[in-house]
């Protein structure tokens, strides 16, 4: 069983970032998803997770850039064959690290 302690400060954690970004004034600008979780079994015995999420996303589009970033360094971290692109998705993000 997960430790109720931990659940709770994992939700702490959570309210703390969109207080961060209300601080900045970043509501405007900032997007992001954060999925915080653990395996467990649903009642049918089957894997299940069950997870927090906390998500600032305006639209599908956004959603969808912020997914491909995901799933572009997980292939990445799976097969370490070279330095990600990342000024590439965060360009397409209209974000630029220089």
């Amino acid at each position: 069983m997960v430790d109720e302690n931990f659940l709770l400060e994992m939700q702490k954690l959570h309210i703390k970032m969109k207080d961060l970004v209300r601080e900045y004034e970043m509501e405007d600008i900032y997007t992001g998803i954060w999925v915080s979780g653990f395996h467990s079994l649903d009642d049918y015995g089957e894997p299940a997770i069950k997870a927090m999420y906390s998500m600032n996303v305006d639209s599908r589009e956004e959603l969808n850039q912020i997914l491909d970033f995901v799933y572009e360094m997980y292939d990445y971290e799976e097969d370490q064959s070279g330095p990600p692109d990342i000024d590439g998705l965060l360009g397409e993000l209209g974000i630029s690290l220089n």
